[in-house]
């Protein structure tokens, strides 16, 4: 739903504004969906409170942009599971963890030695595309669009937002859900494919240095392996050169950080 901006209001005055259409016996509800809370009285639209300006996107991207940007991917997303009904039955299963460190690994590596940081482009895109979430147009449109870099990445992790209402006119049952779990189950499944990739290219290099959930380093005797991996699934990456500093910290593209 997009509101003119006129409507939105700040949550101290929100608050006030729903205290006040209840004192008056007005018939009040509020819908809720994310961050976003969109305040109704007699059934009509009296404000809405909303964190979106929080969302760092980037500087040649407006929040309008961002929200029709929005509104293609869910019609694609549902356009996909009309064409192949087969997606909502989908479950991939993941019982690893998200991230470590290999400390023995880090250890052995001499001080100024060089690995390799491989990181995913834009992983919960390339892995929505690769199960069959989003088409080929939309997911070519994008990939290497930076202005939607952090676009890509919300439209996917938006799919698991609470979205329900409450009414304030004394009914028995005044919190309604809306049931998300077709989209949740989306979202967990991209999750954990993505998680699955980089789970089994640390368990054939098996020397790993770290991994978190787009991203791999290794050694530079394991570059081409994982690279190989990768270029067998098809998947976009960029590699990183780092080097050990000393026993806690290491230069990654252009910054000191810590193991």
């Amino acid at each position: 739903m997009l509101l003119r901006k006129t409507l939105e209001i700040d949550l101290d005055f929100y608050e006030k504004t729903k205290k006040v259409l209840i004192e008056n016996g007005s018939n009040v509800f509020e819908h809720t969906i994310g961050s976003r809370k969109t305040l109704f009285s007699n059934n009509e639209i009296s404000g809405f409170y909303s964190l979106k300006n929080t969302l760092p996107l980037s500087d040649n991207l407006n929040h309008q942009r961002f929200f029709v940007f929005l509104s293609t991917f869910n019609k694609c997303l549902f356009n996909q599971i009309k064409n192949n009904d087969s997606l909502l039955f989908l479950q991939i299963e993941f019982h690893g963890s998200s991230r470590a460190k290999n400390k023995k690994t880090w250890s052995s590596l001499k001080t100024k030695e060089i690995f390799y940081n491989i990181d995913l482009s834009s992983a919960y895109w390339q892995i929505a595309y690769k199960l069959g979430y989003i088409n080929e147009k939309m997911f070519l449109k994008y990939i290497d669009n930076d202005d939607y870099k952090q676009a890509k990445r919300y439209c996917i992790s938006f799919l698991a937002r609470e979205n329900y209402m409450i009414y304030y006119d004394g009914r028995k049952i005044d919190k309604v859900y809306c049931d998300n779990s077709v989209f949740n189950n989306i979202y967990t499944n991209i999750r954990h494919e993505l998680y699955n990739t980089i789970e089994i290219i640390k368990n054939k290099i098996g020397d790993w240095i770290e991994y978190n959930i787009d991203g791999i380093s290794v050694k530079s005797k394991d570059l081409e392996a994982t690279k190989k991996m990768l270029d067998d699934q098809n998947l976009r990456y960029k590699v990183n050169e780092c080097f050990k500093i000393d026993k806690s910290e290491y230069y990654f593209k252009g910054k000191i950080r810590k193991f």
